[in-house]
């Protein structure tokens, strides 16, 4: 079929950017889906395999319907087996290998930049994340015109900030969704009517997301509340706050940002995990199953709980990278009182 619309016209290609986990080469292409994306990149990229695929902000791209909502001469990151992609992180990262490979006092360069980036209290972290946030900064600025050096690497259909930071924020959520998605076709489950009921369930959630517009609010410091019932995350001049790790109740060192001042603060940003603090794929997916398999004839799994645990900010922290801890979030659980609602007539 797919030979025949290629014969026919019918196949609409879309230009992308594809890239190297190393950053050594990056070449446009035109993809009409995501294998033929995939197989295009291998053989441009002269690569072994394609393992994955990201965006620059570590948001992975797994299927047709995400690649091809993406704005055209979008920048896409091309893994093998085997390679890691931490989004801005990994730019950061291979600046830093550059410096350390022109330095003559090797060693001694080294243990200062891990002093750096691993003491969350280090002086000359802080200096730097002050100067991010003043130097250059168009604050008030909204539109292209305005603060053209803010939109550069930024996909040219964006004309405002707003518009930015809002797909920035519906990104995360997404991939959320996508591995909420792939939790149900990767994992094995006790028959047909079990998996024929999560994925009415994430059918749900795909609902709910698009009727709420992936939460895009969350980062627009110009959504108000009348909008909608949804928390931004930042005031009416952009800056966010971190809210400290999942086991916090608030950050002890303040840690601030405002990525609406410069493109430099942007890219910073992008480092700030949207953090669950009931865990994800360790808790409440798990959960989510479970409480499928186990629900009583007389009960519905209480799909809109597992919602607000995936999506929204009655779960999710936003989380300065200085202050997020990787470790097992073993005191954070699902609410068992909360897993079921009464079976609708």
């Amino acid at each position: 079929m797919e030979f025949i619309r290629r014969m026919l016209g019918m196949v609409e290609y879309k230009p992308y950017k594809v890239q190297d986990c190393f950053g050594k080469k990056r070449v446009g292409l035109t993809a009409s889906n995501f294998k033929d994306l995939k197989n295009k990149a291998k053989l441009k990229l002269n690569l072994e395999n394609v393992d994955s695929v990201y965006l620059e902000d570590g948001t992975e791209v797994e299927d047709d319907s995400y690649l091809l909502s993406l704005p055209t001469q979008t920048v896409l990151i091309v893994l093998q087996i085997g390679e890691v992609w931490e989004g801005y992180i990994s730019y950061l990262k291979m600046a830093s290998n550059k410096i350390i490979e022109n330095v003559a006092m090797r060693t001694l360069t080294i243990n200062k930049i891990q002093e750096l980036l691993l003491d969350p209290e280090s002086p000359e972290l802080s200096l730097i994340m002050d100067f991010v946030h003043t130097i250059h900064s168009n604050l008030d600025a909204e539109h292209i015109e305005d603060d053209p050096d803010w939109f550069e690497g930024v996909a040219s259909n964006y004309k405002n900030k707003t518009h930015v930071m809002r797909d920035s924020a519906k990104n995360r959520i997404r991939g959320y969704l996508a591995k909420t998605k792939d939790f149900a076709s990767s994992t094995k489950m006790p028959g047909k009517k079990v998996r024929v009921e999560f994925t009415n369930i994430i059918d749900q959630f795909q609902n709910e997301l698009k009727e709420r517009g992936y939460y895009g609010q969350i980062f627009d410091r110009f959504a108000s509340e009348k909008e909608s019932d949804v928390i931004k995350l930042c005031d009416d001049k952009g800056w966010f706050t971190c809210q400290g790790a999942f086991d916090m109740k608030d950050c002890e060192r303040v840690h601030r940002i405002n990525p609406y001042a410069s493109k430099d603060a942007r890219v910073l940003f992008s480092t700030w995990n949207l953090d669950h603090r009931i865990e994800k794929s360790r808790e409440i997916l798990p959960r989510l199953l479970e409480s499928i398999i186990e629900c009583p004839k007389t009960k519905q799994v209480n799909w809109k709980y597992f919602f607000e645990l995936l999506f929204t900010v009655q779960n999710l922290k936003l989380v300065d990278i200085r202050c997020h801890k990787k470790e097992k979030h073993t005191a954070c659980v699902v609410d068992r009182r909360k897993v079921y609602a009464l079976q609708l007539n």
